[in-house]
Order: C-alpha cells, then sequence, then structure tokens
C-alpha cells in the first residue's frame, strides 16, 4: 500500500532533490507517494533474488543489477513516474553511467514482490507503466501464494504463472539464468 504525500507535481530534478526520508518514495505520475517499509517475508524474497541474480550477472559479464533502486520509467514532464522495483536488471550495452539521481532509463528486468498489503490496482498500475515503458521482462512475485506471474514484452496482454514447482529464467533478457521458485521461499 502506497500513501500519497501531496497533491503537488514534482519533475524528476524536484524529487531526485527532496529531503531524504525515513520512507521509500516513488514518484508516479508527478506525484510523490510513500511506501512503507517491506516485512520480513518480502525482505528474504527479494534478498535471495538480489544476491542470486546480482553473483549470476556479476560472474557472466551480463549487465548490472539494483536493489530498490529508483529508475525514470517515464520522463514525460509535467508527470514523470520513477519507480524502484525490488530488483533490476539492466543488460550490459543500455548500463548508464552512474549518478546521484534515478537511473535515467527503465530495466531491461523489473521484479516487484507483492505483499499483502499491496492494493491490486496500485499492482495493476505499476505493471502498466513498465510496459508503457517498454521493460521486456517483468517478474510479480507472490509470497502468500507461492507464485510468479511471467508477463513479456511481446504479449502484454497474457502473462503466465508459475508455482513452487517451476523454476524462473532469465530468457534472452539475462541468458542461462534460473532459479527454482521453492529457493525463493526456503
Amino acid at each position: 500500500m502506497t500513501t500519497q504525500t501531496s497533491k503537488f507535481f514534482y519533475t524528476i530534478e524536484e524529487f531526485m532533490n527532496l529531503p531524504k526520508s525515513d520512507q521509500r518514495q516513488e514518484l508516479v505520475e508527478g506525484e510523490l507517494f510513500d511506501m512503507p517499509p517491506t516485512g520480513d517475508e518480502h525482505g528474504r524474497v527479494s534478498d535471495i533474488l538480489y544476491r542470486r541474480l546480482g553473483n549470476y550477472v556479476e560472474d557472466n559479464y551480463l549487465g548490472r543489477v539494483w536493489f530498490t533502486t529508483g529508475f525514470v520509467i517515464d520522463p514525460t514532464t509535467p508527470k514523470p513516474t520513477v519507480r524502484a522495483p525490488d530488483v533490476a536488471f539492466i543488460k550490459t550495452a543500455r548500463v548508464p553511467a552512474s549518478g546521484p539521481g534515478a537511473v535515467p532509463v527503465p530495466p531491461d528486468l523489473a521484479v516487484e514482490v507483492i505483499s499483502p498489503s499491496d492494493e491490486a490496482g496500485d499492482i495493476k498500475k505499476k505493471l502498466e507503466q513498465y510496459q508503457k515503458a517498454a521493460v521486456p521482462l517483468i517478474w510479480l512475485i507472490y509470497p502468500a501464494k507461492q507464485q510468479v506471474q511471467v508477463y513479456r514484452i511481446a504479449n502484454t496482454q497474457t502473462f503466465e504463472t508459475l508455482g513452487i514447482n517451476n523454476e524462473l529464467d532469465g530468457e534472452t533478457i539475462v541468458p542461462g539464468f534460473k532459479i527454482a521458485i521453492n529457493k525463493l521461499f526456503s
């Protein structure tokens, strides 16, 4: 669940220069939203995937992995969007130079771990924004159901639901990366 903090519209620059908050924040169509701290299960699943994916990407020189970092999903002014996926990946050829602000391009893989407090409308909006930004691979991980929904840019209207006995596959986005879904929840 996110909480809108104001009715004022921010640019990306204004958002990135706001005083640091104790809460994670996202900019959604120019509006500032606080994101409550994640719970233990959410954090554990995010951490497992971040470490496994990060090690694989580093060992194979495939790009870069981020953990809860802001990405410019829609730079449209005056209502830009900066989202902070739980885990994100960008291929080497697209990795921008490091800087103090949000990563200026959308990721190639965006991973969202869904908490019980996340509202369906918020999840749908985030998914639609990733798809509009042409994020090629999106994983929505549902710890409570021990399921993962996989969305591919090639077909934004459908998704694949994977259960505890399946494995996640990086496909052409993170070639060769695989992880058994039960490893995320152990």
